[in-house]
């Protein structure tokens, strides 16, 4: 055997290795004693069947049934035995097939310099080695764990190196027929890269809704935990005043009766009138049987009154079905957008209009508060460039078409306005 046909059949086993390998590590398989076994056990299956086939047909045709003869059997171990996703293989495959080429590409740029082919089947044999302990050792555990997520983002991930590997081998086991219709061939590539993009955004954008609505949830869920905290902390502050009310009750009756048994009555109103105001503050106000709702109201009320905002409420809401969490959490936006908005307002000119009512089988919500600066509408809607901020009326909008309703923001006469219909 000559020193090119020695070095021609080693690159092809090597590529034959390195492929598996690298197909395996990049779908997540635990390299362990036995996982390891069992790869070499299928690429030895895979090099006796291209042995097999080199004896019985043409290398061209030989070409044309690869992915049958090492690709599927590859896929077949990945999902079988491996147990990995259908989505997650064909990522992991297609990748380790576009890893290939840059050894192979390294080899033609020395083949053009040095006009040697046993100096590029060298290098291309160095390539490989160097790549496929570079790929295992640093790329493979990030690639692995990005393969094994949700079974969409996996897509997105494999859309170039599938898009690839329809082009590469398409090309090149039918190299006859592309050559023969030469613009045929020069639009391939951009014709799949379109589908490819296509596919890419919608796959994303669905992926990116998802992110959202989870991203979503998890604020309403937080929103939910914040709020019954809240609740739990008025319901004992409440206890702990009325328990500290009864111990003193004995002393105030007892004041009350030397004051009455002493004829002074200007001082035992005195008592009476400071009983009642105690007594007032403690109590919980309702504004509606909504127990999260009436708890947000009453929370808000306490941040305005601290920041000397004059509140307007008008609430008229009987116990409705309605979806408790994601209108609180309409409610609470609406309401710290005005509550922020009123810092940049005078003292004297603040205040927040709160209308909450349901009529014809619709509820009705509005907010009003003065505004010092206009917003920037953009899509119906205010936007906020500053960080942290503009997320509040989006999620307004989101959840209101959520619940099938709808939501209008406004600036009449320096007074903003948001009103939901539900």
């Amino acid at each position: 055997m000559t020193l090119d046909a020695f070095l021609f059949y080693m690159v092809y086993a090597l590529i034959l290795i390195f492929g598996i390998l690298i197909s395996v590590f990049f779908s997540g398989v635990h390299i362990n004693r036995k996982n390891f076994i069992i790869t070499m056990i299928l690429i030895a299956f895979c090099g006796i069947v291209q042995v097999l086939a080199h004896s019985f047909w043409k290398m061209e045709t030989v070409w044309i049934f690869y992915p049958l003869l090492v690709h599927f059997p590859t896929f077949l171990m990945l999902t079988l035995y491996w147990k990995r996703r259908v989505v997650t293989s064909i990522a992991a495959i297609t990748t380790g097939y576009l890893c290939c080429h840059p050894p192979k590409w390294i080899s033609f740029l020395m083949e053009i310099i040095t006009h040697s082919e046993i100096a590029a089947m060298l290098v291309q044999i160095v390539s490989i080695v160097a790549l496929g302990l570079i790929c295992i050792y640093y790329f493979a555990p990030t690639i692995a764990q990005a393969f094994n997520q949700r079974p969409r983002s996996v897509a997105i991930f494999a859309m170039l190196p599938f898009t690839y590997y329809i082009f590469d081998y398409a090309t090149s086991a039918w190299a006859a027929f592309w050559n023969q219709y030469m613009q045929l061939t020069a639009e391939f590539l951009p014709f799949m890269l379109c589908i490819a993009f296509f596919v890419f955004l919608i796959l994303y954008q669905k992926s990116q809704e998802h992110a959202e609505n989870a991203e979503r949830t998890k604020q309403m869920l937080q929103f939910q935990y914040e709020q019954r905290e809240k609740e739990y902390n008025n319901i004992q502050q409440t206890e702990r005043e009325i328990q500290l009310m009864r111990h003193d009750m004995r002393l105030h009756l007892n004041n009350l009766s030397v004051c009455l048994d002493n004829k002074d009555i200007q001082s035992a109103k005195t008592i009476i009138s400071s009983l009642c105001e105690t007594m007032d503050n403690q109590r919980i106000k309702h504004y509606t049987q909504h127990t999260l709702i009436n708890y947000i109201l009453s929370d808000f009320e306490a941040k305005a009154k601290a920041q000397n905002v004059r509140l307007d409420i008008k609430v008229s809401l009987p116990h409705i079905e309605l979806d408790e969490i994601r209108f609180s959490s309409i409610l609470s936006n609406a309401l710290e957008n005005a509550l922020f908005a009123q810092k940049d307002i005078p003292q004297a000119e603040r205040y927040i209009k709160i209308r909450l009512t349901y009529n014809n089988n619709k509820l009705l919500f509005s907010v009003s508060n003065p505004t010092k600066k206009s917003p920037v509408f953009a899509d119906g809607i205010p936007i906020n460039r500053a960080p942290g901020h503009g997320y509040g009326t989006q999620s307004i909008r989101y959840l209101t078409e959520y619940l099938g309703g709808m939501c209008h923001f406004s600036v009449e006469k320096g007074i903003f306005r948001v009103r939901v219909i539900i």
